[in-house]
């Protein structure tokens, strides 16, 4: 080989040497370690980094076969993602890779979205062109009820959490059918970021023409009602024409039975005249008027359910009109806010009437075991994995004897330990799995990190953690416990079922049937009285059979059902003031059987609402409870006491004016022969919706 040649090929290696360290990437992670890789084209490939000290990687995703083990820090590239698990390739040695399974909790994550390393793709030759990004800078909004901010701009991506229609948001860049958006979270005082669908997002015409269609909706509403209101005018109207029709009957049958009764009176007293052939006469008669006497009373019994029914239905229609008359000036109120450019805020639906539900143990984090239990706990991994060790050993030593020369008694007797020692080896390997995640304590560590979600309202990264949670642990009480409270949260009653009944605590799990009661008391209070029977068993029964006795009432109108859980409830805690309260409302509610007097039940009513006065020292509606008192001792007709309690809850209470309270003081007044000061207490409870049809009535009795 000549000097030229040796020269040449010098110069040719020095070259591809150059360019090769030309091409060459280096990526440094936050932990100061370098991911070193060579450039083959523009596109990149994913690295995820081992956070787990020597893991197995495994051949299938059901990770029971192993490939190879990797060591803490490792970089490996990422391949493709099934739920919890990814698909990697580890690079074992200077020029081989190995293809395998293992889980997302055995890398880097942050809040549950794995933390990418970027290198150049060895296999990118065969990738399609890369989407370039467009820079922008414009502002757009969500178009759509419901849109997600999205991780990465690609179909599968997973999504940090929703966005909600009317969001503004400042465009960045494009990339494909993906904006690259900055939104401001007004409750955290702060910006983020994250790819959105374009799809998704519109301009400011968009809220012109929504405006215009809610609009017409809000107009198309009201008339609907407004004609809903004048056929229940006209049914009133006849219904009220057909009770007085059927009073007119009563009246002639109680004549007649009147009649009746003095013509068998006058047919005694001849009978007693003698008793001759007309004797005989007049009994056969006065027989036959008796059995037309039973006849009108069967009538009348008759007549009297059908005007109790007409009662009930001309009630309702009442009821109806004043929910409708409600909605109409709420809508007008819209419409109105609407045209003056305010936005309505959204209301806040209430589900329970007076306590509010609070459970401190829904925010409790678990302490971590302290580093001596943990030692001790290692302590037995060490034990289990010393046994597998040996069976490991004893299984390579049979197999390796099997495959002699050997007899055939001999091989039958090699395979039956064979197979009872491969056995052997994988309940160890699942024993010494279990001991090593409750020695490092991961259950809890994903207990607490779901927590902090789900007090972020990242509920569904939250159940994520749990769900993982439990995998690990199946007994772990606490995180079913949250599972539910989520799922409550969501108002997924369907998946609360699932879980429930697997919290072993019986105390935790009355309370979430309480909460699961509360949420769907309103949309559906038959399954809400179910739970609140099954609360009873577990967790505070005198507030279960209060809310049942609140829903009997409130919901179904039942009052008799509504008393009778009421009184279980006072006879287990009888100085609780809005139970006691809520039963002398109910017996003001009760209608007595026709001819009977209601002062029994108003007195009934008097003796509950006392009882609760005297503990309401700490009771939060007291100026209700003393406007109840006030209404109950009108309808006994002591105006002196009704007047005094009237007085108690309009200075007491927060709400001004204070219907409740001014109508009783107005009525009070009245009957107490002051007609001028009452007229004034009558005008201030028509300003509440709630009285103002009563209050009308009074004022237009004072006019007469």
């Amino acid at each position: 080989m000549n000097k030229n040649t040796v020269i040449n090929n010098l110069v040719i290696t020095i070259a591809i040497l150059i360019i090769s360290s030309l091409s060459a990437k280096e990526v440094t992670d936050q932990y100061g370690k370098t991911c070193h890789t060579v450039k083959i084209n523009q596109d990149m490939v994913e690295f995820v980094r081992i956070k787990i000290d020597k893991i197995f990687l495994y051949k299938e995703p059901d990770l029971q076969e192993p490939l190879t083990s990797l060591e803490s820090k490792v970089f490996v590239q990422l391949l493709d993602r099934d739920g919890k698990l990814l698909k990697v390739r580890a690079f074992v040695g200077e020029n081989s890779s190995v293809e395998g399974w293992l889980n997302k909790a055995q890398v880097f994550t942050t809040k549950d979205m794995i933390d990418i390393f970027y290198g150049e793709d060895y296999d990118a030759k065969n990738k399609e062109k890369e989407i370039v990004d467009v820079d922008l800078n414009t502002t757009s909004w969500i178009i759509k009820d419901v849109a997600k901010l999205y991780f990465d701009p690609l179909p599968e991506s997973d999504f940090k959490y929703e966005i909600y229609l009317g969001l503004k948001l400042e465009v960045k860049r494009q990339h494909g059918n993906f904006y690259f958006v900055q939104i401001y979270n007004s409750i955290l005082e702060e910006y983020r970021t994250g790819w959105v669908r374009i799809e998704d997002t519109g301009s400011m015409e968009f809220f012109v023409q929504e405006f215009e269609r809610r609009k017409t909706e809000y107009i198309s509403a009201i008339s609907e009602m407004d004609t809903q209101i004048s056929l229940m005018n006209n049914s009133i109207v006849s219904t009220n024409k057909e009770i007085g029709e059927l009073e007119m009957k009563k009246s002639l049958l109680e004549l007649s039975k009147y009649e009746s009764g003095r013509t068998i009176e006058d047919l005694k007293i001849k009978k007693r005249s003698g008793e001759d052939e007309e004797t005989r006469r007049f009994s056969d008669y006065i027989a036959n008027v008796e059995e037309k006497i039973k006849e009108y009373k069967f009538e009348s019994k008759e007549y009297q359910a059908k005007i109790t029914s007409l009662e009930k239905d001309v009630f309702k229609s009442n009821m109806d009109i004043d929910k409708y008359t409600t909605r109409i000036e709420k809508l007008k109120k819209t419409i109105a806010n609407i045209k003056a450019g305010v936005i309505e805020t959204e209301p806040v639906q209430i589900v329970y009437t007076y306590d509010e539900y609070e459970d401190e143990e829904e925010k409790k984090t678990i302490q971590l075991p302290p580093k001596e239990e943990q030692a001790a706990e290692e302590d037995k991994c060490s034990a289990i994995k010393d046994e597998l060790n040996g069976k490991s050993e004893r299984f390579e030593k049979v197999r390796a004897e099997m495959s002699g020369q050997i007899t055939k008694a001999q091989y039958n007797k090699l395979y039956e330990e064979y197979m009872s020692t491969w056995s052997d080896i994988g309940r160890l390997k699942k024993e010494l799995a279990s001991c090593e995640v409750m020695s490092k304590s991961q259950h809890i560590a994903l207990y607490n990190e779901a927590l902090s979600l789900k007090k972020d309202e990242e509920y569904d990264d939250a159940l994520e953690l749990l769900y993982e949670a439990i995998e690990l642990k199946s007994d772990f009480d606490e995180a079913y416990f949250q599972i539910v409270s989520i799922l409550i949260t969501q108002e997924d009653d369907r998946a609360v079922s699932q879980y429930i009944d697997k919290i072993s605590d019986e105390e935790k799990r009355g309370k979430m049937y309480y909460k699961r009661a509360l949420t769907v008391r309103d949309k559906n209070p038959k399954n809400a009285l179910s739970y609140l029977q099954k609360m009873a068993r577990f967790y505070k029964p005198e507030l279960a059979y209060y809310h049942i006795g609140l829903i009997y009432s409130e919901k179904y109108s039942d009052y008799e059902n509504s008393i009778k859980f009421l009184k279980k409830a006072v006879e287990i805690e009888n100085k609780d003031p809005k139970t006691l309260e809520a039963l002398g409302a109910n017996f003001l509610e009760l209608k007595p059987p026709k001819g009977e007097d209601k002062k029994i039940y108003v007195n009934n009513a008097l003796k509950y609402l006392e009882r609760a006065y005297k503990n309401s020292a700490e009771y939060k509606n007291k100026d209700v409870l003393c406007a109840r008192l006030s209404q109950a001792y009108n309808l006994s007709e002591n105006f002196t006491e009704a007047l005094k309690y009237a007085e108690i809850s309009i200075s007491i209470s927060k709400i001004k004016p204070f219907g409740f309270g001014n109508l009783e003081k107005g009525k009070a007044l009245i009957n107490l022969g002051k007609q001028s000061e009452a007229k004034k207490y009558l005008l201030e409870a028509k300003k509440d919706i709630t009285t103002r049809t009563e209050a009308e009535f009074w004022l237009n009795e004072l006019k007469k």
